[in-house]
């Protein structure tokens, strides 16, 4: 399922916060949203989700505009991972993930003691990021690595086509930083991350969009968008694009400030 925007636009407090903002992320591309704090990423990605409604303009996840679709059925196909945050009352890792069940359940019932299925799915999901034996765990006990793949892990258990990911590297040492994008890009989904690192983006997606005032100013493969001349115009430092030894990739070095 692939996801796209087409002039989207929403205000708040008088002023436009995403202000005609139109791209397309292929089915199974890891696309990432990129700008300076305040550019418009976490509420181009509520929008993009469905959590918040445009003033004009249409998100279609495939076929179907997102905000007229039914809110189970819309979370069933697209899963969405905020800055982290905690829970406010003691769960275990298990309980964590099998939130992501609640679109599945009929009523939005809580869990039944007895639905094992839910049980058994949660698990591989755990599994599937690394987490198989932590299923009794404290969430709240968990390194911010961990956490995160499990916050993944419930969003796969949504069992969900579009994953949208809001700075998940946040507060996470390199290694973590590092595998938790592998993963990501592993599972194969249509996924969208705002992410703050440039050279995470160059490095793991397939496609960067660039907003700056809520504007999209570049968009496109990070090879033809990141050019110095737009990390100078939109982050307002001089930087150098080169290719990384390994992969190859684009790989930026920041000049010193004057």
């Amino acid at each position: 399922m692939g996801l796209s925007a087409r002039e989207v636009r929403w205000e708040a407090g008088g002023r436009a916060v995403v202000d005609g903002v139109s791209f397309t992320v292929a089915e199974g591309s890891v696309t990432g949203l990129l700008g300076p704090n305040g550019a418009g990423k976490s509420s181009l990605l509520r929008l993009l989700a469905g959590v918040a409604s445009p003033d004009h303009g249409v998100v279609l996840a495939g076929d179907a505009d997102v905000h007229r679709t039914a809110r189970r059925e819309r979370a069933r196909s697209i899963a969405l991972l905020e800055q982290e945050t905690h829970p406010s009352v003691p769960l275990t890792v298990l309980d964590v993930v099998l939130l992501g069940r609640i679109p599945h359940r009929p009523g939005w019932l809580p869990r039944a003691a007895e639905d094992a299925a839910d049980d058994a799915l949660a698990r591989a999901c755990l599994a599937q990021v690394g987490l198989a034996g932590f299923e009794g765990r404290d969430f709240a006990t968990l390194s911010g690595g961990e956490r995160q793949r499990a916050q993944v892990a419930r969003a796969l258990a949504q069992e969900p086509r579009v994953l949208l990911l809001d700075e998940p590297t946040n507060h996470l040492d390199v290694a973590a930083q590092l595998s938790l994008l592998a993963l990501v890009r592993s599972l194969g989904l249509t996924t969208v991350a705002a992410l703050h690192d440039l050279n995470l983006a160059a490095s793991w997606c397939d496609h960067v969009v660039v907003l700056d005032a809520g504007r999209v100013v570049a968009d496109g493969p990070p090879r033809e968008v990141l050019s110095p001349e737009l990390v100078e115009r939109v982050y307002g430092v001089r930087a150098h694009v080169l290719d990384h030894p390994s992969t190859g990739r684009p790989l930026i070095a920041f000049d010193p400030p004057a």
